[in-house]
């Protein structure tokens, strides 16, 4: 196949693919592609992903870049974006070696955004989210494991949604005083918004778990996310002896 010929067809594709992409465009010109399949490094490509639609992003948008001129057409069409599929060889376009979804991978640090994207999910506790370049992203679920020993919390859960008044329950074990300890309610700048206590519902001088309850008023932050603190009572000046359980939490 010739040069023009190869161009023609390549032109054709492009046409078809920006009627189903919503207007989305490839580029603003080009030269020529070359026998080894590599596009010329002088070819002006469009930088960055549309979110209406999928175009060369695959099915995960806003990457802020997409490709770059003398980048590698693949062979096979595994790697690439639906609408790519049963195409291959030369104009294999949005399909430079799942080049945007990478640069997605590469560029997402939480789990939170890992999820939103639609990535794999892996359903252990915590959850974690697989990145296409392999490596996982843990959910933040505060530090629950590690005082499981010592309290529990029932309400709320970890990322839980909530709202005022906020009903607080579990069980706890070598954390009271006088039967109550304290809670606070931080927004995601950790900036303090509510405080209060619960108690105990039983005889709390005892070793075994007790249940404790209360209630959490509080007015919703600019921030979505935040953290309620349950402190462990402590009568002494020892800050050895200060502990807390944090539980991430979302609101309204």
């Amino acid at each position: 196949m010739t040069n023009l010929s190869k161009l023609g067809g390549f032109v054709l594709f492009l046409s078809v693919i920006i009627l189903i992409g919503g207007g989305c465009t490839y580029w603003s010109g080009y030269s020529d592609i070359d026998n080894s399949d590599v596009l010329d490094e002088n070819l002006s490509m469009d930088t960055s992903c549309n979110v209406d639609s999928d175009c060369a992003c695959g099915t995960h948008k806003e990457t802020g870049v997409c490709f770059f001129g003398n980048s590698e057409f693949v062979d096979t069409d595994w790697q690439c974006p639906d609408f790519c599929s049963g195409i291959g060889g030369n104009i294999d376009v949005a399909c430079v070696e799942n080049t945007c979804e990478q640069m997605v991978g590469d560029a997402i640090d939480n789990f939170d955004d890992c999820l939103s994207m639609g990535y794999p999910i892996m359903e252990s506790y915590p959850r974690q989210c697989r990145l296409p370049n392999g490596s996982t992203l843990v959910e933040n679920i505060g530090n629950e494991l590690e005082k499981s020993d010592f309290i529990i919390s029932n309400n709320p859960r970890p990322n839980q949604i909530i709202t005022s008044p906020l009903e607080i329950t579990g069980q706890a074990r070598i954390w009271y005083f006088e039967g109550t300890f304290p809670v606070r309610l931080l927004d995601g700048n950790g900036i303090e918004i509510a405080t209060h206590y619960v108690t105990a519902q039983s005889d709390w001088m005892v070793e075994d778990f007790v249940e404790f309850s209360g209630t959490l008023e509080f007015e919703n932050p600019d921030t979505k996310k935040g953290t309620l603190i349950i402190e462990k009572s402590n009568a002494s000046d020892l800050s050895e002896l200060d502990d807390e359980l944090q539980i991430p939490v979302r609101f309204e």
